[in-house]
């Protein structure tokens, strides 16, 4: 499950008003992109790298997105596992500002 951390005591440094924070909690290295909110194919990531194995989240750690150059405020978060049969474990719309925990292949 993901869920914001803004405002939580034990949360890492927080995010800034421009980024998207992605921390992995779960039991295994993921990959998350970021897709613009009006990308209904999500095809073309605004961050992140659709083929390739990059981009990996390990346990325990955390990606900051900072989407340059894109005006948006919302994106679609997905997040995948890693390998090569890597498949979609779960989406969420997320804020810039606002840092999100991955546990366990669920986002809130």
């Amino acid at each position: 499950q993901i869920q914001p951390l803004n405002g939580s005591p034990s949360a890492a440094r927080r995010a800034a008003p421009d980024e998207i924070v992605v921390r992995n909690r779960s039991s295994e290295d993921v990959r998350a992109m970021l897709f613009r909110p009006d990308d209904y194919c999500y095809t073309v990531p605004v961050v992140g790298k659709l083929l390739q194995c990059g981009d990996c989240i390990l346990q325990g750690e955390e990606r900051r997105f900072n989407p340059m150059g894109d005006p948006s405020e919302e994106y679609t978060l997905k997040v995948y596992s890693v390998g090569a049969a890597s498949k979609e474990l779960t989406y969420l719309t997320v804020r810039r500002g606002n840092a999100y925990t991955f546990c366990d292949s669920l986002l809130s």
